[in-house]
């Protein structure tokens, strides 16, 4: 039996399995959530006693779920985050013992929450049919974001990524997870239209989210001057542009500035960009998803930072 990282099984309260029905349904792609990760048996508690608490999905005031691995573990492992419950498959809390007792080593507080043991498809149901859990959810708080004005340009090698009205989580995750991987500062969004903080877009994120500020403007336009003021020179990406992105002015700080697919950047957006460049592709395809978009304007920046202080 695997022992948890103060040599103790962890706190935890069995939940009863659901009877015997077809897992819970999931999108194509969504992977394992249910009897893979089912629990073996039942064992007692730290302390001996049941928690009487039960799982029900609902988190109480501005908390959010944050479930998947990757996601999971991130956000466990920084100490920024608060954290009010998790919950996990037996099958987790054995596999996983290591990264579990490397994530409680990185917190001052990781005494003072404890491992609910959990069903998959317990789980599943408190999740939602399109959370792919991976037999692990963390509920806490949304972190909290600095202001736009402090967000200011180090050296040269300096990017931060905005979004102009890009709506779908799991593209924004995706977005944040390319932008931590080029050294992003920052990931800036539209209050308006883009996500919140939620388990969809942590888990696109795959971590990422742990890693960088994700900030929500109330107006994009605004933020693009003041981070021009803070030393960002701001490239918008447009299909009609001439410049191609290898040409872009990456040779500083930069603030790249990237539409939603199809709209692609407001008229106002664009006009608060100091330079506009184009992704030259097939003229079979007409645009490309965004996250991939960033993806390759933040490799072009970063290619362009060679030799840069």
């Amino acid at each position: 039996m695997a022992k948890t990282p103060d040599s103790r099984r962890p706190k935890s309260r069995r939940d009863k399995a659901p009877p015997q029905t077809p897992n819970a349904a999931s999108p194509k792609g969504a992977g394992r959530g249910g009897d893979r990760n089912a629990p073996r048996g039942e064992k007692p508690n730290r302390g001996g006693k049941p928690q009487q608490r039960r799982p029900t999905g609902k988190a109480s005031g501005n908390a959010l779920w944050i479930y998947g691995r990757h996601a999971a573990l991130a956000a466990l492992a920084n100490p920024r985050r608060v954290i009010t419950a998790v919950r996990a498959t037996e099958a987790f809390v054995d596999t996983r013992e290591d990264d579990l007792a490397a994530a409680r080593r990185t917190r001052p507080d990781a005494e003072d929450w404890s491992i609910e043991l959990a069903h998959g498809q317990v789980l599943q149901r408190m999740l939602g049919d399109g959370a792919v859990h991976q037999g692990i959810a963390v509920q806490t708080k949304p972190l909290d974001q600095p202001d736009i004005a402090e967000i200011r340009s180090i050296n040269d090698r300096s990017v931060v990524l905005a979004l102009d009205q890009a709506t779908d989580p799991r593209n924004v995750g995706a977005a944040i997870r390319a932008a931590a991987a080029f050294g992003a500062h920052a990931v800036i969004t539209t209050a308006r239209s883009a996500p919140p903080e939620s388990g969809a877009l942590a888990k696109a994120a795959a971590g990422a989210l742990e890693l960088l500020a994700y900030v929500r403007a109330p107006n994009l336009a605004r933020a693009l001057d003041t981070l021009k003021e803070n030393g960002f020179w701001t490239v918008g990406l447009a299909g009609e542009a001439e410049t191609p992105i290898a040409d872009a002015p990456f040779d500083r700080p930069t603030a790249i500035v990237i539409g939603a697919e199809g709209s692609g950047l407001r008229r106002l957006t664009l006009e608060h960009c100091d330079a506009a460049v184009h992704i030259p592709m097939s003229p079979t395809v007409e645009s490309l998803n965004l996250a991939t978009a960033a993806a390759i304007a933040l490799y072009e920046k970063s290619r362009a930072n060679t030799g840069l202080s």
